[in-house]
């Protein structure tokens, strides 16, 4: 499936840039050059649960000997059109702020999981295709590898034009859905990587082109309403990217930025956390934060606090935590001086539900811990179902190593506890050279009891919480999981 897009007139301006060895320089570059790129959004509820989010956090913190992908088998992908080569192939790539790596399949690939790849990049076809000796092989904790052979290519997103290295994938054991070619690596390596080679992130390239504005990537990350039990179960349109700078059409000044900790993607310290009015203890946890998940991955005593404030909610050892799917109790936190309030409703998610034998339906809670004995984690996965209540920019700029994450108020819909210094969230100060509030999080303060745990024999249905091949039968029907 390809998207047809639009580019946001005004702002969509033409650069571009060229690779001569390994050097890139900029062709030329347009002061205030931002481009702007529609997102397709891929639901993909069955792989909505622990086990899924727990290999996904895992991939990030994998070691960097050879070069490391997050798996896609996430249960959410936003995706991109994009063109490589001359003349151009088409290709719809996931977006991935956990990855500094762009791979597409080859054409010489075409059986196994390729054969479900609907386009394959053939360098036969393309005047400017130059196949380099380096080979690459990504693995995943999930068992899944690709592996293959770097190239360097023309690329177009959108107007935006350059050249560039990507993988060719000629071995191919992750799973795609049929409607996504591959993955577009949104993570400039730190200096603790530069084994990697500096032509390997686009977005060091773009940077050292200075073929945009600003070395920055917006993101708005669409809300699909209404939300519903019925709802959110098939592909929409996701959002927007903007390359080169924040969307001002899709934000409120003003945006609060947090420089990056730690040696994984894009990572920030959280200040403070609050649900129902009751501060969470964060333990000093620093987060990722992540397009390639819906959800929001904690440690399970973070996880258990979180659902002890939330009445109703119900503990299970199969799939995790589940909420009423109906409520207003807010989820606030913060980073920095910025504050945000994830809407209840997003929090519970409304496609993945079961139905207790009492007749009452529940959700399933976005937030979940890692499954398995043996893992144990200290920090954070924060998802879309926290990027969609504001708007995110990646700014990826030499001068700030790490690079660093703003924040804003979405100009239309979010919510109105989001913004600097929402809310009662507390704030320790993190890294945003702010001084902080240094307050509590308000709210009763008293001690709270963990919610009772359920068998998996409470429930009468459960609709697409595993991918699992098994048939139960309840209100909803007959439900293949």
């Amino acid at each position: 499936m390809f998207i047809k897009y639009s580019l946001a007139a005004a702002v969509v301006l033409v650069a571009a840039s060229a690779v001569a060895a390994s050097a890139i320089a900029a062709e030329e570059t347009t002061e205030g050059a931002i481009f702007t790129i529609p997102i397709d959004f891929h639901n993909l509820p069955d792989y909505r649960n622990q086990a899924a989010a727990t290999k996904r956090y895992l991939n990030k913190r994998q070691a960097v000997s050879d070069v490391s992908l997050t798996s896609v088998i996430g249960d959410v992908l936003y995706t991109i059109p994009i063109t490589l080569g001359t003349p151009p192939q088409k290709f719809n790539l996931a977006i991935d702020t956990g990855s500094f790596v762009t791979w597409v399949v080859s054409s010489s690939c075409v059986t196994g999981a390729c054969a479900n790849i609907t386009n394959h990049f053939n360098p036969a076809l393309s005047s400017t295709a130059v196949l380099m000796p380096t080979a690459f092989e990504s693995k995943y904790v999930s068992g899944d590898r690709v592996s293959g052979q770097y190239m360097t290519e023309q690329y177009s997103i959108g107007s935006l034009n350059f050249k560039a290295m990507a993988g060719l994938v000629s071995v191919n054991q992750a799973t795609l859905p049929p409607s996504v070619d591959g993955i577009m690596g949104l993570w400039s390596a730190k200096a603790e990587l530069e084994q990697i080679s500096g032509d390997i992130p686009i977005l060091k390239i773009l940077a050292r082109a200075k073929a945009l504005s600003k070395n920055q990537i917006g993101v708005f990350l669409q809300s699909n309403s209404p939300v519903s039990r019925a709802s959110n179960r098939v592909n929409a349109p996701g959002g927007e990217i903007s390359f080169g700078g924040a969307n001002a059409a899709r934000y409120k000044e003003p945006i609060t930025y947090i420089n990056c900790v730690g040696k994984t993607p894009w990572m920030l310290s959280v200040s403070a956390m609050s649900v129902n009015g009751r501060p969470i203890a964060t333990g000093g946890a620093q987060a990722t934060i992540d397009t390639g998940t819906s959800l929001m991955m904690v440690p399970q005593s973070v996880a258990d606090a979180i659902h002890a404030a939330i009445p109703g909610s119900i503990k299970t050892a199969e799939y995790g935590w589940f909420v009423p799917c109906e409520g207003t109790i807010p989820i606030t936190i913060t980073f920095g001086t910025f504050v945000t309030t994830i809407p209840y409703k997003t929090f519970a998610i409304q496609d993945n539900y079961a139905t207790l034998n009492t007749g009452r339906i529940v959700c399933l809670s976005s937030v979940m811990y890692p499954k398995g004995a043996t893992v144990v984690i200290d920090d954070w996965l924060l998802g879309a179902v926290f990027m969609k209540n504001m708007y995110t920019v990646f700014d990826f700029d030499p001068a700030v190593p790490g690079g660093r994450i703003g924040f804003a108020q979405l100009a239309v819909g979010g919510n109105a506890g989001t913004g600097p210094g929402a809310g009662n969230g507390g704030d320790n100060g993190g890294n945003s050279g702010n001084s902080g509030n240094n307050g509590n999080s308000g709210g009763n303060n008293g001690p709270i009891s963990v919610p009772r745990s359920a068998a998996v024999g409470q429930f009468s249905s459960v609709q697409a919480l595993h991918a699992l091949t098994f048939v139960v039968a309840g209100a909803f029907g007959t439900l293949l999981l």
